[in-house]
């Protein structure tokens, strides 16, 4: 865990030691109707951090994908480009 999970555990600790803002706490989980306790939110951003790596993944692959498509659009379009160009000059060859 981080140095601030670990902080946010201690405290978190620290109050549930304390019987009246335990008791504060316990009356806002009911008053909120969740069933876990206060500490079960805590170490979900630890939990996601191993996630990270895989967000990245993807959203890498998409700009790769994103960076092969716009290429090869710009090659068809040069190619288009080419071509009416070789057009317009076999027209105006011919008109003349």
């Amino acid at each position: 865990m981080s140095v601030v999970s670990m902080r946010s555990v201690d405290i978190l600790t620290g109050c549930m030691r304390d019987p009246t803002a335990a008791a504060a706490l316990k009356r806002q989980q009911m008053a909120l109707q969740h069933s876990l306790p206060l500490g079960s939110y805590l170490l979900k951003p630890v939990q996601r951090v191993l996630k990270y790596h895989l967000l990245l993944q993807v959203r890498a692959t998409q700009s790769l994908h994103l960076y092969l498509n716009l290429i090869s659009l710009l090659a068809d379009r040069s190619v288009t480009r080419g071509t009416i160009g070789k057009t317009d000059r076999q027209m105006i060859v011919s008109c003349q």
